[in-house]
């Protein structure tokens, strides 16, 4: 095989060297959120995060979060969202939940079940500190979570009735129509609600607002993609009509 001149291998490799430093300059990470800088969500982060357990509020011990191993696929993921916004979230990735070791004090399980409970009608029994124990993964990833971890259907179970939510993520992770009516939000805006009923009822100003710190974000995040779904659509739109028009000249 001939072996191209210098000057030939030169310019095949200048073009290739400028679209790669252009990808790289298009996937520069932001250091706060690690997200791409064109998808950056720190303006939606609160300054100072809500923290439960020791140094925060108190009467929260901690919020043990299972994770589906899958979610680690996806572009946007409701654990780390909540992570971002309140300290003391632990999350264990895992298929089958099993009881941490040593187990935590007072486990309140936040999932709809066929005994859970309104988290209103549960808050004047319940004996502070809990710990909040949540499920995050699809709504049938979730379910196959609860049915392969018995343990769980002995925890006292707390459910939000939907007046109780805003729906944030449901823009971005599409629920089952009949959970949505019932209230079926995502798990990091479930966890936030719960966090804000728990402070309310304690009377901590700063806790109670859990839900609109989390909230904030989890709407940003949706805006976030809508902005990206009507800018794909314009493309189409753009594309379609470039070949059609060089239709039009050439014949």
């Amino acid at each position: 095989m001939t072996a191209l001149p210098a000057s030939r291998e030169d310019s095949l490799a200048m073009p290739l060297a400028a679209t790669s430093s252009a990808r790289r300059q298009a996937r520069q990470i932001c250091d706060g959120c690690q997200r791409p800088l064109r998808a950056c969500l720190c303006s939606f982060v609160p300054a100072t995060k809500i923290r439960v357990g020791a140094g925060g509020f108190e009467s929260i011990h901690g919020i043990i979060v299972y994770v589906h191993p899958l979610e680690k696929k996806r572009t946007f993921r409701s654990c780390p969202l909540l992570q971002m916004c309140v300290e003391g979230v632990h999350a264990i990735e895992t298929r089958r939940p099993v009881v941490p070791s040593p187990p935590p004090p007072s486990p309140l399980l936040i999932y709809r079940t066929d005994t859970s409970r309104p988290l209103s009608s549960v808050l004047p029994s319940l004996s502070f500190p809990v710990t909040l124990v949540a499920l995050d993964g699809t709504w049938q990833h979730t379910k196959e979570m609860y049915r392969a971890a018995p343990w769980l259907a002995d925890l006292p179970a707390v459910h939000l009735d939907a007046s109780e939510t805003k729906g944030y993520f449901c823009d971005v992770r599409h629920a089952p129509l009949e959970l949505v009516e019932l209230g079926a939000v995502s798990t990091a805006e479930a966890v936030a609600c719960v966090v804000s009923g728990m402070g309310r009822w304690l009377s901590d100003e700063a806790v109670s607002r859990c839900d609109e710190v989390v909230g904030r974000l989890l709407q940003g995040v949706g805006d976030m993609q809508e902005r990206a779904k009507t800018e794909e659509k314009d493309k189409g739109r753009e594309g379609r009509a470039v070949c059609d028009h060089e239709g039009d000249d050439g014949w």
